[in-house]
Order: C-alpha cells, then structure tokens, then sequence
C-alpha cells in the first residue's frame, strides 16, 4: 500500500495506516484494529502536538484571525468548527472569507480544499472576522452559525446567519446590519435565550458605534 500498510477504508482518504487516530469518532483512523478512547488533553502542548492543521490558500489572508466550535451544522453526528480569513479574496479586495470544517480532521489540510466557503458580498467588507456558534436560529431544526463583517454598507457591519451550504454571504438565512460607522460584526456570541422569550439570540458587537459625544462602542 502506498501509505505504508493495508488500507481498511480505501473509499477514505482520511483513513490510512499512517494517519494519527482522531479521539471519539468511533472510526479506527490508523487502521489498527482499536479505537481511541474519550479525548482528553493533559500536560503541556505545542502546536507540533497538533492533529491537525489547516492551512489558508491566500498570501496575508489571516487564516485562523477568528475561529469557533459550532456544533454538528451538517448534522452528520461529528461537530463541526468554522474558521474566518477576513482579509481572503476571491472575486473582490478584502471580501474576507469565512469557512466551515466537517469533523472529524487530521493530517495537514487546505482550507479551499476541504471546506466550505462563505465569501464576503464585496470589497473591504473583511468577512470573518469573527466566527461563532449560534444553534438553531431559523426554526427549521438544523444549526445555524454566525459570520461577522466589520466594514460591509461601507463601514456599516453586518452579522449574517448561515447555514451548512457555501455561498455569497448575500444569500444567507438573515442578516444584521449596522449603523453608519458601527462596524457591527466585531465581535458574535449566540447559542443562548439572553432575554428569557425561550427564542435564541445573536449577539453582536460594535465596536465603533457612536453615544454622546465619542466613539465608545456597542453590544
């Protein structure tokens, strides 16, 4: 086998006899006959300690400037994590880039190959440049998660809710936009009922927005 030994899942690529065993995934990934245990961290790491590392496709694309656990968002029974790379282009400067990873990930990937993409509307709107969990925020039983754009409407920002299909963030489930100037999208939290309606909600910063007499920033 050219991977070093007899391949148990030829139709996976991920599975090989020279992969690393991913914990909790009930896959033998090594090909070794025994699963990993519960996954648990101990000691102190570095990132060569790391069973995975994804790799951004863009020269100063800031690949990794945000990133989240989202949850199971293609409900394949593996969470999921998204990364943003707000400065990634694609059709347009600095339309930024958010991607979702499907679990389980090992081995040394590329995020164009082995992602979905979310691309920002147009330029300098910096998509990603924050990531976060959201649950399930348009009552159709599937998880949603959050991309922010600090500077889409020109400066404005917008929080977009979106789903598990890449895409034009103009085609998202919903948006949030800002007022001129916030840069609303700085900052995303979401996954919880912060008012008590037993609805969840999506909170999102704006950094730049304007009370009084300064500049002093919003939640």
């Amino acid at each position: 086998d050219a991977h070093g030994g007899d391949d148990c899942d030829d139709a996976d690529a991920l599975v090989r006899p020279d992969t690393v065993e991913a914990c909790g995934d009930a896959v033998d990934n090594d090909c070794d006959g025994t699963l990993a245990g519960e996954c648990l961290l101990s000691g102190d790491l570095t990132t060569a300690d790391a069973e995975a590392t994804l790799f951004g496709s863009l020269d100063h694309g800031a690949a990794g400037a945000s990133l989240a656990g989202v949850g199971d968002i293609n409900e394949d029974g593996v969470d999921d994590f998204a990364i943003g790379a707000y400065a990634a282009e694609d059709a347009y400067t600095n339309q930024g880039i958010a991607y979702l990873v499907s679990g389980p990930v090992n081995g040394t990937l590329d995020l164009d190959t082995n992602a979905e993409r979310f691309l920002g509307c147009v330029d300098d709107d910096y998509a990603g440049r924050a990531v976060a969990r959201a649950g399930d925020l348009d009552g159709d039983g599937a998880p949603n998660w959050l991309v922010g754009a600090r500077d889409a409407g020109t400066g404005k920002g917008a929080a977009y809710v979106v789903s598990a299909v890449g895409g034009s963030l103009c085609a998202t489930v919903a948006s949030v936009e800002g007022e001129a100037g916030d840069h609303a999208g700085t900052a995303l939290a979401g996954d919880g009922d912060a008012n008590g309606d037993g609805a969840r909600d999506l909170v999102v910063g704006a950094d730049q927005r304007v009370n009084g007499s300064g500049v002093r920033g919003a939640v």
